[in-house]
């Protein structure tokens, strides 16, 4: 997320959150009541990302993304080239790796994109990148603040306000990115629970590429059903809860925002579904883990009753 000039190894850790009931010409001001954002200064960038992959897509068989970014007026515009590898995890807090490097133009570089560990591991010979195509494009306004917080944390909150495009097909982007510069990852949802105050949001696990890539394959209204994720690796039955809880609050949330444009009963269904594998999985892992306050879930409970009617 972060517009750096840069090489080598960066651990991207960010809060994704969808604003699925937004009036997007009403997203600044809401967040500007935030205290936390209301004190800092904010910047606005143009943004088009092309992203690319094989016709048979291993990059998204691989979790990765490929894109060049072109940032700023078209009389002087800065292009960026970024792989990224994605965690196994479901959830909207995300760990991934990132290579950036700013290039001249908007054309691959092989021999840039070599210098990121995974491409040599992946591509060794070349032919994946001799195979490269465009498959889905976004283009945005951002807005960021960078939040600086007592505990010494930094945060850069980016509103996104736009559309992701793929051949005829396109759809609206409207998310929060709340990126970790520095400090507890904590500092994250602390903020996140500021914003909310003000604004509904929903936790989104999906990134851009991702959605990008459901809109072309023609998904992206499609209920999300269960996935349970590979536990392959996992030491103890603590370890696997984490994987198993996010796949399954993931699956909820990500049917929640479907709701706000979609009206398949299907997508409710499965929201439901969602919910209840979450509560039983927790009930499973309870011996093993320090649950949260069951209290915590009682401001669902307008919301759950209302699905159960509908």
């Amino acid at each position: 997320m972060t517009l750096l000039h840069r090489t080598g190894r960066s651990a991207e850790i960010e809060l994704k959150l969808g604003l699925p009931m937004a009036d997007p010409a009403q997203l600044v001001p809401a967040l500007l009541r935030v205290p936390a954002l209301a004190r800092c200064a904010s910047e606005h960038r143009q943004v088009h990302n092309i992203y690319y992959d094989t016709p048979d897509r291993r990059l998204q068989a691989q979790r990765m993304a490929l894109r060049i970014r072109r940032v700023g007026p078209d009389e002087a515009p800065q292009w960026l080239q970024t792989l990224k590898t994605a965690d196994s995890g479901h959830s909207a807090l995300s760990q991934r790796g990132e290579w950036e490097v700013s290039v001249p133009g908007p054309v691959l570089l092989q021999a840039v994109l070599r210098e990121a560990p995974p491409w040599r591991h992946f591509d060794p010979e070349g032919r994946v990148f001799q195979a490269l195509t465009p498959c889905f494009s976004t283009v945005f306004e951002r807005t960021v603040w960078t939040v600086q917080g007592r505990d010494g944390s930094a945060i850069e909150v980016a509103l996104d306000r736009g559309q992701i495009t793929a051949g005829p097909h396109s759809a609206p982007l409207h998310e929060l990115e709340l990126e970790l510069l520095a400090g507890p990852p904590a500092a994250l949802f602390a903020l996140a629970r500021q914003i909310a105050r003000r604004l509904a949001v929903l936790p989104l696990a999906a990134s851009k590429a991702q959605r990008g890539q459901a809109l072309r394959d023609g998904v992206l209204a499609a209920p999300r059903r269960a996935s349970p994720p590979p536990l392959r690796h996992l030491s103890n039955g603590a370890a696997m809860a984490r994987p198993v809880l996010g796949e399954m609050l993931g699956q909820f949330g990500a049917n929640l925002y479907l709701l706000a444009t979609e009206d398949d009963p299907e997508v409710v269904h499965q929201a439901r579904v969602g919910w209840r594998r979450f509560r039983s999985a927790l009930r499973l892992f309870r011996p093993l883990l320090n649950p949260p306050d069951p209290r915590l879930w009682q401001g669902l409970q307008p919301l759950l009753e209302r699905l159960g009617a509908l």
